[in-house]
C-alpha cells in the first residue's frame, strides 16, 4: 500500500514538473516569435499560459487577463451596482431633479 501511495505522489510531481517546464517553453517560444514576423507569439503564449495554469496562480492569473483583455471574460458586477440596465431602465438623467 505505501508503495502504490509513493509511486502516485512521485507520478503527481513529474507531471507537475512537464506542465510546468513545457508551458514555460511555450511561452518562451511565444515571446521570441513576437519578434520574428512569421511566427504569431500570442498563440504560443496563451498556449503556454494555459498549460501551466493549474499548477501555478501566477499563469492562472496572467490567462485570466489576457481573457479579459480579449474580451473572452466578463467581470462581476460590484456588490451595490445594478444589473438592471436593459431595455426597461431609465439610465437618462434629467435636468432640473
Amino acid at each position: 500500500m505505501a508503495r502504490s501511495l509513493g509511486r502516485s505522489v512521485v507520478r503527481r510531481h513529474i507531471v507537475r514538473y512537464i506542465r510546468l517546464g513545457g508551458g514555460f517553453l511555450l511561452v518562451i517560444f511565444g515571446v521570441v516569435g513576437g519578434f520574428v514576423p512569421v511566427l504569431q507569439g500570442w498563440v504560443f503564449v496563451v498556449a503556454g499560459l494555459t498549460i501551466m495554469s493549474p499548477e501555478s496562480k501566477r499563469a492562472r492569473g496572467l490567462l485570466d487577463w489576457a481573457k479579459r483583455k480579449a474580451g473572452m471574460k466578463r467581470h462581476e458586477p460590484a456588490a451595490g451596482d445594478s444589473a438592471d440596465t436593459g431595455a426597461g431602465a431609465d439610465t437618462t438623467v434629467k435636468e432640473g431633479s
